[in-house]
């Protein structure tokens, strides 16, 4: 059995899969072993550290103890997803908290490569300043408030 010298790209794989089946009658316009469709998001975790110490975390007995993703191994990743799953997808820059690593970088990087970044933070760093810096490097922001059921579980007004 031959081995392959170097693993044939993505697009390359379905263009012989397209010739064997146009070859044997069997592809159609219809076909979808050619289509590709896009993945949504994909989330990148940049650390596993965080500021926080909540309970429920997955994170919660390890965060400290783990070493940081190096920022090169980052760009790595960012260019492969870019490669994989190609523009206009939605980077989720993930982490612990990534406000805790040289985040502006990171987005500058995601947006280099034409595809879209989001934030995942608790927002306690985020000061007016970094967000003006994040917003500049087309970053969208959003801030994640979590706790436990029984914590949340007080009386609130319903709007519906």
């Amino acid at each position: 059995m031959a081995a392959y010298t170097s693993l044939p790209q993505p697009a390359q794989r379905l263009e012989a899969l397209r010739g064997r089946l146009l070859d044997i009658g069997y592809w159609t316009p219809e076909q979808i072993a050619d289509k590709r469709w896009n993945i949504g998001c994909v989330a990148l975790e940049i650390t596993q550290r965080c500021n926080l110490d909540c309970t429920f975390c997955y994170l919660a007995d390890t965060s400290e103890a783990v070493k940081g993703v190096p920022l090169l191994e980052v760009f790595r990743r960012i260019e492969m997803i870019c490669r994989h799953y190609g523009e206009n997808t939605d980077v989720q820059v993930t982490g612990g908290d990534p406000t805790l690593r040289k985040l502006i970088q990171i987005v500058q990087r995601i947006a280099q490569y034409g595809i879209r970044a989001s934030l995942f933070t608790n927002g306690i760093r985020a000061t007016r300043a970094l967000l003006a810096a994040l917003c500049e490097a087309e970053l969208t922001y959003r801030t994640e408030v979590s706790a436990p059921e029984n914590v949340v579980a007080f009386p609130r007004r319903r709007l519906y």
